[in-house]
């Protein structure tokens, strides 16, 4: 997939999940006044506040794509990291909102049963994000961009939240009240836990974490290449969404400086054909036998 393709697919997720809580939030604040339902009122504003979230996943992967500068000769790929990294404590933040509240409605559980039309509305609502976080995750499939795939997160915890509404609704109706802070304390732990894996994956990518799956995969490869003897100092790191890979290569110290170039380039080419890697170096020391 060439890079404006990609490009276009990630800033696609994002623009269908704004538009989808710009309409859900309305939507809920206008039904929320009509039924008297806080439940609903307060998920509206959660779905507010997810618009700027969003925003801030879509700036950072514009952000992202500047090219190199004198400043920063490795480009600005991480902006995408950081951006993913400030939608984690959003995220962090409404999953403690939410586990508050729960713990809240156990010793103050609420008296209202607002009508069941409020429901219907927070249920649509609900629906159309999962909609939206199903939609982000194929996308993330195409594009492997962070991007989709927090943004495809965040739509799956946002549309939990919207599900606790629809719980607490039902709930009040029916005069079970203890299922309504039962689900805010269920829906808390999935977007705390959510959080916890977006903000991890970002976090170890900023300090150049990478899989040993595939530095060892990496590895098997080079080491099948004609004439190299030994291997040092592989390292894998992703620079967002790029894979580049550093390798020291030992090979036979007689031979010329032009050969030593082709073997160095046939290493390039393994991991290009046949890994998601974009960028190697490889630096070429000649190997003697008994020391590595």
């Amino acid at each position: 997939m060439d890079a404006r393709r990609k490009h276009f697919l990630t800033d696609l997720g994002s623009y269908v999940s704004i538009v989808i809580y710009l309409l859900t939030a309305v939507a809920k604040l206008v039904f929320a006044a009509v039924f008297q339902s806080s439940a609903l009122f307060a998920d509206g504003l959660n779905s507010a506040s997810d618009v700027i979230s969003t925003l801030i996943i879509l700036i950072g992967g514009k952000l992202s794509r500047r090219p190199r500068d004198d400043n920063h000769r490795y480009g600005h790929k991480r902006i995408e990291q950081i951006a993913a990294m400030v939608a984690s404590f959003i995220m962090f933040y409404i999953g403690i909102q939410a586990f508050l509240a729960g713990v809240q409605k156990i010793f103050s559980p609420t008296l209202e049963a607002p009508n069941l039309l409020a429901a219907v509305v927070a249920g649509i609502s609900a629906a159309l994000i999962f909609g939206s976080s199903l939609f982000n995750f194929e996308l993330y499939k195409k594009t492997n961009m962070m991007s989709n795939k927090v943004v495809a997160k965040h739509n799956l915890s946002d549309a939990l939240t919207a599900s606790g509404a629809v719980i607490a609704i039902v709930a009040a109706q029916l005069n079970m009240p203890w299922i309504d802070p039962l689900a805010s304390l269920v829906i808390a732990f999935f977007i705390l836990q959510t959080a916890y894996e977006i903000f991890m994956e970002a976090s170890n990518q900023l300090i150049d974490g990478f899989d040993t799956t595939d530095l060892a995969h990496f590895q098997e490869l080079i080491s099948s290449v004609p004439q190299v003897e030994n291997i040092q100092n592989l390292r894998g790191r992703k620079l967002g969404d790029t894979i580049n890979v550093e390798v020291t290569i030992q090979i036979d110290g007689e031979l010329s400086v032009s050969q030593g170039h082709e073997i160095a380039d046939s290493v390039e080419q393994i991991l290009y054909s046949q890994t998601d890697v974009q960028h190697v170096v490889v630096h070429v020391e000649p190997f003697k036998q008994g020391k590595e």
